[in-house]
């Protein structure tokens, strides 16, 4: 149902969620659900440009693409608060003032791992991947391009309308 590798042309480790179909009514597929206008960032971005771009838009994550719209990886607040422990002195937890290079580059925190879906994954499956992963959200691809992302958030809110 999982495996390693993704759409051909992708140069990141990916796992999927199977395209079978599921016996469902209602909002049952991935591509009911999902959000198409998907918030972006590129790797030269520096992380004060993430954390801004994750607090005025009220997300926790986004996926990181090149020029071309290729899919490298996700960059996370989970992510980021990881890079500033690692940035601390003796892992103090002191006033990160200073002791965090704001103009690290955002390939060098992000998560070069990602979970994709397809359009036509079922719900169900994705909530199991999901929590079997302990992941919050998961890209969607079509033609090995990024066509949507579901948040755990969004998964939440479509399990209780069904």
């Amino acid at each position: 149902m999982f495996s390693p590798g993704g759409p051909a042309g992708l140069d990141v480790p990916l796992v999927a969620a199977s395209s079978a179909p599921q016996e469902q009514t209602g909002r049952s597929r991935v591509a009911d659900i999902m959000t198409r206008r998907i918030v972006t960032i590129g790797p030269e971005a520096t992380v004060r440009e993430l954390a801004q771009l994750l607090f005025d838009h009220g997300i926790s994550g986004v996926p990181v693409v090149d020029r071309e719209g290729n899919l490298l990886g996700v960059a996370s607040q989970t992510d980021v608060a990881a890079y500033a422990a690692r940035a601390l002195p003796g892992g103090s937890s002191s006033c990160l003032c200073g002791a965090v290079d704001l103009d690290a580059r955002v390939a060098d925190v992000m998560s070069p791992y990602t979970y994709f879906a397809l359009e036509e994954t079922g719900l169900n499956e994705l909530a199991e991947m999901m929590l079997q992963r302990h992941i919050h959200r998961v890209v969607v691809v079509r033609d090995r391009k990024l066509v949507g992302i579901v948040s755990s958030l969004d998964l939440l809110r479509a399990l209780t309308r069904t």
